[in-house]
């Protein structure tokens, strides 16, 4: 069989290929179907906690004493271990009483004067803003679904 070099790499990936028509693979199907399961994990992670099974306590006692000996190395280990890297504070700021939409103005006042203040930076300040924004809408959608219940039931009593 002699292939045409005009159409070499051009011809048409058939519906039940896992290819595509350039040769990629289709999304979700790979050259090895058998390949490694979800969840399955790698077996050197695997040995490795067996081998330390039952040692952690020692482990991490001798790291502690290099570090308090004064070794740099065992110091950091043992410092990023103790304190993992803050993603996110907790932030502590009186704000005004939310009862009804009308207080939300005096709640952005509050926030924006944190953040001019310093007590917020502008990231915090726009989070809290937003949670601020998820408020006011689930009070509109009620104050919503209530005016529509009322006009039904105005609706219902006029017939």
């Amino acid at each position: 069989m002699t292939r045409d070099p005009e159409k070499v790499g051009r011809e048409e990936a058939t519906p039940e290929s896992d290819r595509t028509a350039r040769g990629t693979f289709r999304p979700g199907r790979s050259g090895n179907r058998a390949g490694r399961p979800v969840g399955a994990r790698n077996r050197a992670t695997v040995a490795m906690q067996h081998m330390f099974e039952g040692e952690a306590e020692a482990i991490g006692r001798k790291a502690l004493d290099l570090a308090l000996a004064g070794d740099p190395v065992a110091l950091r280990l043992v410092v990023e271990r103790l304190l993992s890297p803050a993603r996110e504070r907790t932030v502590d700021i009186p704000m005004p009483e939310l009862k009804t939409a009308a207080d939300l103005p005096a709640a952005v006042a509050q926030l924006l004067a944190h953040v001019a203040g310093g007590e917020l930076t502008p990231a915090e300040g726009e989070r809290l803003a937003g949670l601020l924004g998820a408020w006011r809408e689930s009070v509109e959608l009620v104050e919503l679904e209530r005016r529509i219940a009322d006009l039904e039931g105005a609706r219902d009593e006029q017939k």
